[in-house]
């Protein structure tokens, strides 16, 4: 199989704001990308941690779970709201909702 020139490969991805590269439609790979290169060095400041549960591409949906110190803390839902939702919706084209698992 012949492989693609990177004029071609290219043209199946896109950068976001921050430059970070993803593909044109929402995967789980790209959503733990992002979550790993700007949200993770925040969240780890204090302890917390984020992971994809499920990502839904046709309804533009992701699933997260917290982890560490964000397991019990009572602003989970601040942090979806003013932090990760818009975070994902600036860097991936497509997101349309964050939920909690």
């Amino acid at each position: 199989m012949k492989r693609p020139d990177s004029d071609a490969r290219t043209a199946l991805l896109r950068r976001g704001p921050s430059g970070i590269i993803t593909g044109m439609t929402l995967s789980k790979n790209d959503v733990e990308t992002v979550i790993r290169l700007r949200l993770d060095p925040l969240f780890s400041l204090d302890g917390g941690a984020v992971s994809v549960v499920d990502v839904d591409a046709s309804r533009g949906e992701i699933v997260i779970a917290f982890g560490g110190s964000y397991q019990a803390c009572p602003g989970r839902a601040v942090l979806v709201e003013c932090v990760i939702e818009p975070t994902l919706r600036a860097e991936l084209p497509g997101v349309q909702r964050v939920r909690m698992s």
